[in-house]
């Protein structure tokens, strides 16, 4: 059998929702932050901020990997982001370099890796493992630019770095709190590392750097806590994922992360 790479997203070790979706197949899902930061800081003081994310997902039939993941959307409340004073690297540049090496180190903005499993759509079975390491850079303009690795102990199942391209999130501000969208493309899903293969996430833990860069002599966070609601912070994350049968499966999982 081939080998091959696959994605997912991020990650926690505070508190974890977890729901199943209906259908043909049937995944779980877990969540949880935990916040790096002075202070919880106000709408009219804000403070800069980092975290830890941390996702799961698991089949809950017996010896099944999970169904692949094509989006993920995060919502946190009482979170802003303004990436725009911070340095940037394009998708375009490491699309032609197949490496994210020649990124400027400044324009990086999250960290992490993943463990995940590759197999046929059938889904049955351990499947070959993969655990790339995740880089994320301000891609400018509200889009982040996500990147998978193979170095060291993170490898995937003899694939290498570049065998999955990179690939665009969202990130904005709405509804009080920060929206960070991840489409998950087919190399990285239902077509792990262009080889045929599905990925199946079982966790992903990324942190977010508490950034800060001076403007005008003023710091400006690149993202910033504007408050917290009774000592907490409410979080959701909705996953979909499809199965062999192109079905659309829809999970979530939510709580509130210590201030």
């Amino acid at each position: 059998m081939r080998r091959i790479c696959i994605i997912a997203a991020a990650v926690a070790t505070l508190a974890a929702g977890a729901v199943a979706y209906a259908g043909t197949t049937q995944n779980t899902y877990t969540a949880g932050f935990a916040f790096h930061e002075n202070g919880t800081g106000s709408a009219t003081k804000p403070v800069a901020v980092g975290f830890t994310q941390t996702y799961g997902a698991a089949n809950a039939a017996a010896g099944m990997r999970a169904a692949p993941l094509t989006d993920i959307k995060l919502t946190i409340e009482g979170l802003k982001v303004d990436p725009g004073p911070f340095p940037t690297c394009s998708i375009a540049k490491i699309l032609a370099a197949k490496s994210d090496a020649g990124c400027p180190k400044t324009s990086i903005v999250a960290t992490g890796s993943i463990v995940a499993a590759l197999g046929d759509n059938t889904l049955q079975g351990p499947g070959t493992p993969c655990t790339p390491l995740l880089h994320v850079w301000n891609g400018g303009h509200g889009n982040l630019i996500f990147f998978f690795v193979v170095e060291g102990t993170h490898q995937c199942g003899g694939l290498q770095t570049g065998a999955a391209a990179p690939w665009i999130a969202t990130v904005r501000n709405a509804d009080g709190g920060m929206v960070e969208n991840t489409p998950l493309p087919p190399d990285v899903s239902t077509d792990a590392g262009n080889i045929g293969a599905y990925g199946s996430l079982t966790s992903e833990t990324l942190q977010w750097l508490k950034l800060t860069r001076k403007v005008h002599g003023k710091a400006i966070p690149f993202m910033e806590s504007t408050g917290c609601r009774g000592g907490s912070r409410p979080y959701s994350v909705s996953f979909t994922a499809t199965d062999a049968a192109g079905e659309t499966l829809t999970g979530s999982a939510s709580g509130k992360s210590k201030c």
